[in-house]
């Protein structure tokens, strides 16, 4: 069974250490941690929905539940994980080395210096510039497809974060790989063999 932002935006407090903490830098870290979850593993780390708004991507869920707030308490999200129905889910040493490392990297930074850098992320700013009103819609799958695509992770993210799950092939590199006939480059195979080996 997925995990709810409840549980994710719970287990970021608890890794932090903290009973409450600011509703924009909640939902910065959030956006990462499903970001690079997603990067990591092709996988959407939850299921609730994304929207670009004026302070950066947010959680439609999590918002509702702060609406109105400056901070949040651990104990609000508990209740609405409660709400939620979300079930105690058995420990999963790779989500937590993943929400350790996001926390390591981004959990330093102030709630306006994280929304200036979801201020630079291409699926926010696409979002933002294409809305109608005073948020737009963001795709899961979009904000999972753009932390694929990056090739400019953060230096202490990648030294902190879990081996990948996947291996991101472009769409040039996957019609190279359909029309080699089954002899594949040595270049990629090499990048191949050297993920494994590393």
């Amino acid at each position: 069974m997925q995990r709810s932002v409840f549980e994710v935006s719970r287990d970021i407090l608890r890794l932090s250490c903290l009973e409450e903490m600011p509703v924009i830098k909640l939902q910065k870290l959030v956006y990462y941690s499903f970001g690079w979850y997603g990067r990591l593993t092709g996988a959407e780390l939850f299921g609730q929905t994304f929207y670009a708004m004026k302070h950066g991507p947010v959680v439609s869920e999590l918002l509702s539940l702060h609406a109105g707030k400056k901070t949040i308490t651990r104990d609000l999200i508990e209740s609405a994980s409660d709400d939620f129905e979300d079930t105690v889910k058995e420990s999963d040493p790779y989500y937590e080395a993943v929400l350790e490392a996001v926390l390591a990297t981004y959990g330093k930074l102030n709630q306006w210096d994280l929304r200036d850098e979801t201020h630079k992320e291409k699926v926010w700013i696409d979002a933002w510039e294409s809305r109608s009103e005073e948020r737009a819609y963001i795709d899961r799958l979009d904000v999972v497809d753009y932390f694929l695509q990056r090739d400019d992770v953060p230096r202490d993210l990648a030294m902190r974060l879990p081996e990948p799950q996947v291996t991101f092939i472009s769409e040039m590199e996957y019609e190279r790989i359909e029309s080699s006939q089954g002899e594949y480059p040595s270049e990629f195979i090499r990048s191949l063999l050297g993920t494994l080996v590393s």
